[in-house]
């Protein structure tokens, strides 16, 4: 009888610790702190944030945090880069969340995003969070499994143009397709496939391109393209209990998509969690099926997803909206990890 007091009282007591974390959150007082005067990694000066600096970014925090992540691949790009997926936190914890950015090319500042929440993460890992506990003993429990750029080919025609892929055939076919003489604007891979459509559940119920091009087309079948590939690997590593993928420009968030029962209900309780951290508003979704990535998550795999729309903006978004998706999504990690 004392051991299951002892329990509720120590749930009790951490659950008024993350209503706390969450008001601090929300209210801006708990944000990235400069501990002990460390020199920054991930620059967020204005400018474009590259494939090839994330590359360099991701090498320097291995080097100086070796044992706080661990970095791998999950797979290569058509162009031939790395798809890189880091584990924040003991990898082997009880529990795991997947999150996932810049799937879409022209979404890259999420990706920015994510790099220098994993810098804050990492900084402050044995500070207090108002639940009482360290960030260094939140990921300890709780891992994070993060991919911070799905589409390195697609982020980099976003960037450069055509210029920037490495391969001459890949270039010139790339140069071919509908929406090529607006690289800003670019949406899919270097083959012109929308690499958000490419997934199995749903796959073929909402085909509104019949041809490579930067928009919407789903490919010949799913998963044909290397990098939903790779997020499918990552999603079969091991068992998560939520998943987080990153888009924009909507500010809002998107959860259910008619899932029923004890599902139904750890969305719901993701979902708000997430609204409450970022400020979004809630949005249940379409209930049709698309072929999308949280489509996969939720019906496949039968994690609970949220995908986050930030921003406000057409994508790509203006360097004028970092500070305010910054301030929203930076305590993401850690704070959703706290709620499990």
């Amino acid at each position: 009888m004392l051991h299951v007091e002892k329990m509720r009282k120590n749930k009790w007591i951490r659950t008024v610790g993350l209503i706390l974390l969450l008001t601090l959150i929300c209210s801006g007082s708990v944000m990235a702190a400069d501990v002990n005067g460390q020199e920054e990694i991930v620059d967020t000066s204005d400018h474009i944030y590259s494939y090839a600096e994330m590359m360099e970014d991701i090498q320097q925090l291995g080097n100086k945090y070796p044992d706080l992540i661990q970095v791998s691949s999950v797979g290569t790009s058509l162009d031939n880069r790395i798809i890189f997926q880091i584990v924040l936190g003991n990898p082997n914890a009880p529990k795991a969340i997947y999150v996932q950015s810049s799937i879409h090319a022209r979404e890259w500042m999420n990706t920015w995003i994510m790099m220098k929440s994993l810098e804050m993460n990492l900084k402050n890992w044995n500070e207090m969070l108002p639940n009482g506990e360290t960030y260094g003993q939140i990921f300890e429990d709780c891992c994070i499994y993060l991919l911070p750029m799905v589409n390195p080919d697609g982020v980099t025609i976003s960037q450069y143009g055509f210029e920037g892929i490495q391969n001459e055939a890949l270039r010139n076919y790339g140069l071919s397709l509908k929406g090529a003489s607006n690289p800003k604007r670019w949406k899919a891979n270097a083959r012109g496939v929308d690499l958000n459509r490419q997934f199995s559940v749903g796959w073929n119920s909402n085909i509104t391109e019949l041809m490579p091009c930067s928009d919407t087309y789903n490919g010949e079948a799913p998963f044909t393209e290397p990098e939903a590939i790779a997020v499918k690997n990552a999603l079969e590593q091991r068992e998560f209990v939520a998943a987080i993928t990153y888009h924009t420009m909507e500010g809002a968030i998107y959860w259910n998509l008619g899932q029923q029962g004890d599902l139904l209900v750890r969305s719901q309780i993701l979902a708000n969690h997430c609204q409450t951290i970022s400020g979004y508003r809630l949005d249940p979704g379409p209930s049709d099926l698309k072929g999308l990535e949280y489509n996969y998550m939720i019906w496949e795999k039968g994690i609970p997803t949220v995908c986050i729309e930030t921003g406000r903006k057409f994508s790509p978004l203006p360097y004028s909206e970092w500070a305010d998706v910054w301030q929203e999504n930076s305590m993401m990690m850690v704070a959703v990890a706290a709620l499990y």
